[in-house]
């Protein structure tokens, strides 16, 4: 038999050969042709949301004189302009050295990185064209020289005023609200404070009585005893209060009992206004709160270590969580001395760590000693405070110290050259900057 030898359908062997070759060349080039008519759609879709915002950022900056910085909520929403990006965009801003450019991306498929993004600044105009997914990330980090300063605090105390003219009496957690304001957990005073960005501290919410869950506006209000705080984009506060109970107050200071079924030591609210809440030692559970206040177990189960969906899933005494801008939950799992990450469909993982320590080092080479607080930064690298330091983990899973020592202290200085005294809280403002709750010192600490 030889290679000329027919085959029943007509072609030989060689001719076949060509033919399937052919079929495939063909098809190939069609799937590429797809992709990048798919990937063009989502670009010009991008492109096309940052031109519509072009004007309304103008018109918005001349309304309130902001100079044209005009501050966008994680996760496609934007409160402030009331714009919502077109289905699958995210609008959100990108901090450098103080300077700022809107940027927008679709992430399609890929839910964990950033594709197809644009940056433009203040007035309009490009500041980047057309950013490949790896390069977006590392293009777009939040500057951080680490150097550690006195925002607010002097001694245990309560007094109203100017930064280090105020006191406070152990603030156990920290958030900023959405005008920009930074707002303290102040537990052993039982109140709320607010601090704006020029460091002028005031009494937003509580009595000083710490003995009920009195609602009411202002100081007509009670809190028990305060160890979280969060807010979400429409400027509501929320904070746990000894007795299972999630506290909210609005803008205008009205407080009010949002849940009684969510032990919290630590919260964070996705764009949807749902709360994520660590329960801490009581349950090791995740809770999640909706808007109306409906109160269900998100993932965890008996207090364990596990990675697993939901239920199945265990943690041990978690402290903390953030929420980033795809719905991901990311867990301060203190007594696991783990970083914990749980997906949108309840997946639990585990990031880093997994042994008592202060190693620096990638994944589970890295150790923990005691885990407090969680924060994330636009470029999706999380900061964790950690005893007497602050820990910076990847994602890649590497983890450094970027600020403090092991031993306590009071020291203002850059990197590890600083010291802390019982770190709790920690949180971004919109300019990059990092705020601390620096618990046994009675101060607020900033790192920029």
């Amino acid at each position: 038999m030889t290679m000329r030898h027919r085959l029943k359908t007509g072609f030989t062997i060689i001719e076949l050969i060509v033919v399937v070759s052919v079929i495939a060349i063909l098809a190939t080039l069609s799937a590429v042709a797809y992709s990048n008519v798919t990937r063009d759609a989502r670009d010009a879709s991008v492109l096309s949301d940052l031109d519509a915002l072009d004007p309304i950022e103008t018109q918005y900056s001349a309304d309130n004189s902001t100079g044209g910085k005009a501050w966008y909520s994680g996760g496609g929403v934007d409160v402030d302009l009331n714009f919502t990006p077109s289905t699958g965009n995210v609008i959100d801003v990108v901090v450098t050295a103080k300077e700022y450019c809107i940027r927008g991306y679709n992430p399609g498929a890929a839910k964990n990185s950033i594709a197809n993004a644009y940056l433009k600044d203040s007035s309009g105009s490009a500041c980047n064209k057309l950013i490949p997914s790896a390069a977006a990330v590392a293009a777009s980090p939040v500057t951080n020289t680490t150097q550690v300063t006195t925002f607010a605090g002097s001694v245990a105390g309560y007094i109203d005023g100017s930064s280090t003219a105020a006191r406070f009496n152990w603030p156990w957690d920290v958030a900023f609200g959405a005008s920009g304001n930074l707002f303290i957990a102040d537990a052993e005073n039982y109140r709320i404070r607010k601090i704006t960005p020029a460091g002028v501290v005031s009494t937003f919410a509580g009595s000083g009585a710490g003995v009920d869950w009195t609602n009411g506006v202002g100081t007509a209000a009670d809190f028990v005893y305060i160890n979280c705080i969060g807010s979400d984009a429409s400027g509501n506060i929320y904070v746990c209060d000894l007795g299972n109970k999630i506290r909210k107050i609005t803008p205008e200071g009205v407080v009010s009992t949002l849940t009684s079924s969510a032990a919290g030591a630590g919260l964070d609210v996705d764009a949807s206004g749902n709360l994520y809440v660590a329960t801490g030692a009581a349950g090791s559970l995740i809770k999640k709160v909706t808007p109306d206040g409906t109160t269900t177990t998100f993932a965890g189960s008996t207090t364990g270590f596990a990675d697993g969906l939901g239920t199945a899933a265990q943690f041990s005494s978690p402290k903390d969580v953030v929420v980033d801008p795809y719905g991901n939950v990311f867990v301060a799992d203190d007594n696991n001395y783990r970083i914990r990450k749980i997906t949108p469909a309840g997946n639990v993982t585990t990031i880093a760590g997994g042994t008592f320590g202060n190693s620096d080092g990638v994944g589970a080479a890295a150790q923990f000693d005691d885990i407090r607080s969680i924060a994330i930064d636009l470029s999706g690298n999380l900061y964790v405070t950690d005893r007497n330091r602050i820990r910076k983990i990847t994602q890649a899973g590497a983890v450094t110290t970027i600020a403090g020592i092991t031993t306590a202290g009071l020291v203002n200085g850059t990197g590890v050259g600083a010291q802390f005294s019982s770190l709790q809280g920690i949180t971004f403002n919109a300019y990059g900057e990092l705020y601390i709750s620096d618990r046994a010192n009675n101060l607020i600490r900033k790192m920029q």
